[in-house]
Parts: C-alpha cells; structure tokens; sequence
C-alpha cells in the first residue's frame, strides 16, 4: 500500500513540475523587456536542476509546493523561481576586448581584439620577425658554434696562451742583438775596402786582357786548359777517341801497340832510346869523312875566323878538314869562346794529334848552350844557333800523314831531347 502510495505521488510531481514549467515560461514571455528576458529555474527534490547558469541556487521562500503533508519522515520539497537575463549589447566589429594571438617560434604574439562571432582579430607574427638566435656562454659568435676566445696572457706578454713569452727586451747601445749580449757591429772600412777591418785591402786592378788573373801576370789559359786542342782562344773540342789516347796506334777501335820509334828516325846509331851520333873522324882527333878518316896536316894551321873560307849555315870549315861552329858577320865566320854550362833543351809538338794532312808547331827551347842545335825529322832539319847561351825557336812542321817522331840534337854535351806527333783517327758510321 505504501509503494502504490510512493509512485502515485511521484507521477503527480512530475505532471505538477511540468505545468509549473510551462506555466513559468509563459510568464517569462509576458514579461520579458526589450533589454532582456527572464528565465525559468527549478530544482528538484531529488537534486535535478533546470534552467540557464544565470540561475545560480535557488533563493529562500522557492519552493514550488506548500508545507509538507506527506508521511513522517519523507517530506522533498522542489524549488521554481525565476532569473532576468539581458540581451547583449549590439555587436561593433573589432570594438571587442583586447586578445592576443598564438607564439610563434620565439614567442612573439600578435594583439586584436575579440570579434562579432567570438574569434580573436590577432595573426601569429611571421618567424622571419624573430631575431637571430644569440650565444648564451659570453661568445660573440657565430651561433651556433659560439666559440670562447682563447684565455689571455695575463703577465704582459702578447701570447701566444699558455706559453705567453715576454718579448726580449732591446738592446739600448745601438746593437741589433741578440739580447742580453748585443754586440756591435765591427768598424767598416773607410777607404772603399770591403774588409776584413782594420786591414782594408784594396782589390787588385782587374785584368785587360781577357785573363781571369791573377794580376799583373794575367796569364791566358791554354786549350788544354780547358780540356780542348788548338792555339787560344780558337779552341775546339776534343776529336773522339783515338788509339793514341791508349797508347796505341792504329783506327780507333782497331788499336795495336805502337811500334817504337827507332835511333834511324833521327839519323843515330844504336837501339832506342839509346841513341847516339855517329862516330866522326873528329872523334878521334883526325879529318875527313867517317870512316875514311887520315890524320891531319901537322903544318895545316886552322884558319877558325873561316875569312878565307866558306860558312856553311852557322858552321865553317877551318881550311884543315874539319867544321867550327861560328857566328857569320859581314861574310865572316867567327868562333866564340867557350862560356856557357850546363847545357840542357828540350822539344815541344803542339798539338800533339793531328788530323792526317796537317801540321804541328815545333818549338825548342835550350839553356847553357854554347854552340848550334840541329832539329831533325820527317821533313824538317833545321839549325839553330843559341844567342847568351839560350836558345828558342818554333816553327810549323809539313803536312803530317803518319806518326812522326822530332829530335833536337846539340853540339853541347851531346844534349838530346824527343817529340812524337800521332795522327787522329777518321771514325766512319757504323
């Protein structure tokens, strides 16, 4: 009976809560102004809420019924009441209140204001308004890298850090160091000498002739100086190899050992190189020729001024059969004394090779001769006479086609001296 009593009662509240509703709706409408409206409101019992926010809690003395008649203890009350509601003013495009916009990158925001339809005016600035990122660690850059500059010296010295050495001082005397020592200069020399100081020595004056000194002699050097033949300067170079630069003779390669030259070549007797004249009637203290030899006139008296006879080169017959050796003056034969000593010569071929067909210079040269020299060879025999006891002479030979071997042969001492010439090969192509 008590449940049936329950939900009858249930069912009337709900029939009851609705009328009131529409009841209170219609109210509202009657009664709402131009400048807003009023809204129904209505709580339930149960905790049930109807109505706008603006409705808040319902306020004392809503309730929708009389005092409670139900059963003891189960008394719900439901509250109806009623709020005004303004209408909002007229909506003014970008009159709204102030809104900012979205970040960008680096937290820049736009302002607007709220419009019309509740959206904010405001744009979010470009990322191209922000400015560039900054190092942070006391860099002056470039970011990102942000490199520190290296520490400081901090005792003076210009780096570089960590070894910061101090500068050496200077040196307060003149010197251009080094330091702590600072030594000056030597003194130059004053008289346009280069040195060494204090001596100074001049240069010497320079040679005129082409020569490269040393001065005043200026020799000029020689071919074979230079490792080349001829008469300086028209020198030239060596030819090719030749057998007589291996002591051979023959056409380079085809050397053979040379065939020595023989005491015949220069008109002697014996085997070479001991060579001697040969033997003379005088010799043995007798005229004629060798070796029909016969003694000489014990009443022939030499007539050594040879006035009355005739010189022959720089010798002339003494009348008795035998040959002086004289001076000819104004046609006379005259016969010196006998004043030099040591007598020595020597015989020299330049060049010493020859192309076949060509000549070489003979040059002779004696010292401490008293009487003639005689240069003998293929196509040469030549006297020379010495003058204050030397004797020098040089002269080109014919044409050499063959080795050939000179002697010069002088009265004195019997003094000798040799020069072989060879001939230069004539290379073919292979």
């Amino acid at each position: 009976m008590i449940r049936r009593f329950i939900s009858l009662r249930a069912c009337i509240y709900v029939a009851a809560i609705a009328i009131l509703l529409f009841a209170m709706a219609i109210s509202s409408n009657m009664a709402r102004a131009e400048s807003g409206h009023w809204a129904g409101c209505f709580q339930t019992w149960f905790g049930l809420f109807i109505g706008p926010p603006e409705c808040g809690g319902p306020p004392p003395g809503s309730e929708c019924y009389g005092p409670c008649s139900g059963l003891p203890g189960f008394c719900p009350a439901d509250y109806c009441w009623e709020v005004f509601i303004p209408d909002p003013p007229a909506c003014v495009a970008n009159a709204g209140n102030s809104c900012s916009s979205g970040g960008n990158s680096c937290g820049m925001t736009g302002s607007g204001t709220i419009q019309c339809d509740g959206a904010c005016s405001a744009a979010t600035p470009s990322d191209s308004l922000c400015p560039p990122p900054t190092c942070t660690n006391g860099s002056v850059g470039p970011y990102p890298a942000c490199p520190l500059p290296p520490p400081s010296c901090t005792n003076g010295s210009p780096g570089p850090y960590p070894a910061c050495p101090l500068p050496i001082p200077e040196c307060t005397n003149g010197s251009a160091g080094p330091y702590p020592a600072c030594p000056l200069p030597p003194p130059t020399c004053t008289n346009g000498s280069v040195g060494p100081y204090p001596a100074c020595p001049l240069p010497l004056p320079g040679c005129s002739n082409g020569s490269s000194g040393p001065y005043p002699a200026c020799p000029l050097p020689t071919c074979e100086d230079l490792g080349l033949v001829g008469t300086y300067p028209a020198c030239v170079p060596f030819d090719p190899p030749t057998c007589a630069d291996f002591g051979k003779v023959g056409v380079y390669p085809a050397c053979t050992d040379p065939i020595p030259p023989t005491c015949a070549d220069s008109g002697q007797l014996g085997v070479w190189p001991a060579c001697y004249d040969a033997p003379t009637c005088a010799d043995t203290g007798q005229v004629g020729v060798y070796p029909a030899c016969t003694d000489p006139d014990p009443g022939c008296v030499a007539d050594t001024s040879c006035k009355t006879n005739t010189c022959v080169g720089d010798s002339c017959s003494d009348g008795c059969g035998g040959l002086v050796s004289g001076t000819k003056t104004d046609g006379a034969c005259t016969v010196p004394a006998d004043t030099c000593t040591s007598p020595t010569v020597s015989i020299k071929a330049t060049p010493s090779r020859v192309r076949t067909g060509t000549s070489a210079t003979l040059t002779v040269t004696g010292s401490g001769l008293n009487q003639t020299c005689t240069v003998t060879g293929p196509g040469v025999n030549r006297v020379i006479t010495p003058a204050s006891c030397l004797a020098s002479a040089s002269f080109p030979t014919p044409p050499i086609t063959k080795q050939s071997v000179y002697r010069v042969d002088c009265i004195d001492g019997a003094t000798s001296a040799t020069v072989i010439v060879n001939i230069n090969p004539i290379f073919s192509p292979f």
